[in-house]
């Protein structure tokens, strides 16, 4: 059977997408039909099994067609691949809303979003944004939304990363529009956008949704470097002043990016490679002028505004002290970390392959790029679009430089954050060597040699979009536990919060009583809560059961205690680390909790318990 009449036969073709659409229709019936009645493990187990199937292949099917189309040369001519093209991203979009379709109550109160949630409901409620926010951007947007539409933060905060994760594959076609002399690179750019390895998805925190907005400043960059124009310069100026209230870091990103933006072309001008005449010669010395004024811009007013809050005398004085004295880095913390988890019994290695193994694949095939294009220069010196895509390793190599330089301070965020600007760079590259290596072995070879090395493209892409896939939720896959929130636990911590006692502190393993104050409690209420709960106070491995008869014995205090036991608390031990779980705790350690004569259980309810603590006093 002849593949190639298949794949690119019309009729063949279009039979394939209808199976598609089909697949794609029966998956989302499925997933609607199986919503969470509770806590899962994670989404991958909660989903049913047909749901991941059609789902993964629908975007190999689709990854083949579109492939088939670049090689036989089709993209110009027919319009097949754009039906493929529009199936993975539906299939993208299914990928990041299966929470939301299987009906999540919540999604992270524990972590930042339910911070955040909590201010949009003090903005919301007060008319006011609170003091300590130094990037109210999201948080007044969805204030806002929510006012319009009528609409709880509580269902908003799953919507909004959603509609931003889906403007992120527009912007980043518009961008690899402006900077890819052909269709072809510019379909396999866009299809490497969707592959899920950016990471940054799901969370309602102002970091994540910035970041999306980064290829749409990049496209505005480059229109402005090709075409002098009033409305594109406009644009841009507003954007500068967006991203220091959106979030810091992607902000320090835009300057980095701006500063290091022509270093290429300088470099090759220094060392007399193609360098002909410099980069702008197209341009006239006004945009290199407002190019200066963009970074002085961004960075004065970054700094006037992040200065006028705490966050900024703390973070100099973290690097002061970190510089004169020394202190504790974050090399120092992931070093402490990988030692844990080798004492654990974890392959460190098979964890960083599994996490960051495809952003090496972006990254590497990026320095494989550098050899092609200075080629490509050299054979075409007056095309715009190479030299500019040549510039873009001035901001990726100063970008991948100061990821590992976060590594020697210690500042609010780890250097993790900076691998998704890495990965937007990288995959501009991606589009460019796919196609440069689908040519050349075209013209050179055909045969056999032209079927394995598209092969070997397709199992590339659809590797990564099957790892990426595995990445996108918590699991044991990637070591993490399921962040999600149930009614039923929510309104636990409500009922805690409206009968507790406020001179009684609260305990618990998964649980940050602090976030949850954010939501549901007034401003006053909210400073008598602590924002982590504090060492002293966390819960013991095996409840202490290891070494007293009780749990009260672990805890010698003036004060009695909380105790708040979820249903994330035992499916994490059971099914997330169960090869630790002899050292933490196991489920008969949960079982002994309700027959320990030192608690009481004031509150139960299905996913979530609260006890009381009547711990030990010994008057010294």
């Amino acid at each position: 059977m002849n593949l190639n009449l298949i794949f690119c036969n019309k009729r063949s073709v279009f039979f394939l997408y209808i199976l598609q659409f089909i697949l794609i229709t029966y998956s989302l019936i499925v997933a609607h039909n199986s919503p969470a009645k509770g806590y899962e493990a994670s989404v991958y187990t909660g989903t049913p099994l047909i749901v991941w199937f059609s789902l993964g292949f629908c975007i190999f099917l689709s990854v083949v067609i579109v492939i088939s189309q670049i090689v036989n040369e089709h993209v110009e001519s027919k319009n097949l691949w754009i039906f493929g093209l529009l199936i993975i991203y539906i299939v993208y979009v299914i990928a990041l809303s299966l929470f939301v379709i299987r009906n999540y109550y919540g999604w992270s109160f524990n972590g930042d979003p339910g911070a955040h949630i909590g201010h949009v409901k003090s903005i919301v409620e007060s008319g006011h944004i609170p003091d300590e926010l130094f990037y109210p951007f999201v948080h007044v947007y969805a204030s806002q939304i929510s006012l319009i539409l009528n609409l709880d933060i509580i269902i908003l905060h799953k919507y909004i990363p959603l509609l931003f994760g889906m403007l992120y594959v527009p912007f980043m076609y518009i961008f690899s529009k402006s900077i890819l002399p052909n269709r072809a690179q510019l379909i396999l750019t866009t299809v490497a956008s969707m592959t899920f390895i950016n990471g940054w998805y799901l969370n309602f925190t102002p970091n994540a949704l910035a970041n999306h907005f980064i290829p749409l400043f990049l496209f505005i960059f480059l229109k402005i470097l090709t075409k002098t124009s009033a409305e594109w310069e406009i644009l841009i100026v507003i954007l500068v002043f967006m991203f220091p209230i959106f979030h810091p870091v992607p902000t320090l990103f835009l300057i980095i990016l701006l500063v290091s933006f022509h270093y290429p072309s300088k470099l090759l001008s220094v060392l007399k490679i193609n360098s002909k005449t410099s980069i702008n010669d197209c341009s006239i010395r006004t945009k290199h002028i407002f190019k200066f004024t963009l970074v002085l811009l961004l960075f004065v007013w970054g700094v006037t505004w992040i200065s006028s809050f705490g966050v900024w005398d703390r973070t100099i004085r973290n690097i002061s002290i970190l510089i004169n004295e020394g202190g504790t880095t974050k090399l120092d913390s992931l070093v402490s970390d990988v030692h844990t988890a080798e004492g654990y019994g974890y392959n460190v290695i098979d964890y960083v392959i599994k996490t960051l193994g495809s952003t090496a694949i972006y990254f590497l095939v990026s320095l494989l790029c550098i050899p092609l294009l200075l080629k490509e220069r050299r054979l075409n010196y007056s095309s715009l679009g190479l030299k500019t895509i040549f510039s873009l390793y001035g901001p990726l190599f100063c970008t991948v430089l100061f990821f590992f330089l976060l590594y020697f301070l210690n500042l609010a965020f780890g250097p993790l954050r900076i691998i998704y600007y890495i990965v937007v760079i990288c995959t501009i590259f991606i589009g460019y060597f796919l196609n440069h290596e689908i040519r050349r072995v075209r013209y050179q070879y055909r045969g056999s040699i032209l079927k394995i090395v598209c092969l070997c493209i397709i199992f590339m892409l659809v590797g990564v979009f099957f790892n990426g896939m595995m990445l996108l939720y918590p699991s044991n896959y990637k070591l993490e536990s399921n962040p999600q929130t149930t009614e039923t636990s929510f309104e636990g911590i409500k009922w805690f919060f409206k009968t507790r006692n406020i001179d009684m502190e609260i305990t618990g393993m998964y649980i940050v009583p602090y976030k949850f104050a954010l939501i549901l409690l007034i401003p006053v209420e909210k400073i008598q809560m602590e924002w982590t709960i504090p060492k002293e106070l966390a819960v013991p491995y095996h409840f202490g059961y290891n070494n007293y008869s009780s749990l009260s014995e672990s805890y010698i205090r003036k004060n009695d205690l909380y105790l708040a036991i979820t249903e994330r608390d035992k499916v994490t031990a059971e099914k997330i680390f169960p090869d630790i779980a002899k050292d933490r705790w196991t489920l008969s350690d949960f079982e002994k909790l309700n027959f320990d004569s030192s608690l009481d259980k004031i509150y139960s309810s299905n996913g979530f318990e609260l006890y009381y603590v009547n711990c030990r006093y010994i008057d010294t």
